[in-house]
């Protein structure tokens, strides 16, 4: 139990540290295509692939624990999660190029 518990804080401050960022992307939905939403954008898809690497030890602790029973993580690999870290390491890409062309942009004019 204290395993998962562990387990649990990890994921917690991991998550609490995603949700802060994405407040801070959706505070800044008036200009979105900046530099500092590129980075943001990064930091979630750092925060996502931790998670995402949290269902390792999840998986361990249920493996070698079976007298958990339902407690026990379900340890299953979610092809969804990361797809999701990928479109997110992508999209902060995407960010980064539109806030480059965006200042190339307005130096020309």
């Amino acid at each position: 139990m204290r395993l998962l518990m562990g387990l649990g804080i990890v994921m917690s401050i991991v998550s609490a540290r995603l949700l802060a960022v994405l407040a801070a992307v959706v505070a800044s939905v008036v200009d979105p295509f900046i530099a500092a939403n590129a980075v943001r954008l990064q930091q979630i898809g750092w925060c996502l692939l931790a998670l995402q690497m949290c269902e390792i030890p999840g998986w361990l602790i249920a493996r070698n624990f079976p007298a958990m029973g339902s407690a026990a993580p379900s340890g299953d690999v979610s092809i969804v999660g990361w797809m999701a870290v990928l479109m997110i390491f992508v999209l902060a890409r995407v960010f980064a190029v539109g806030a480059a062309m965006r200042d190339d942009l307005a130096g020309t004019i």
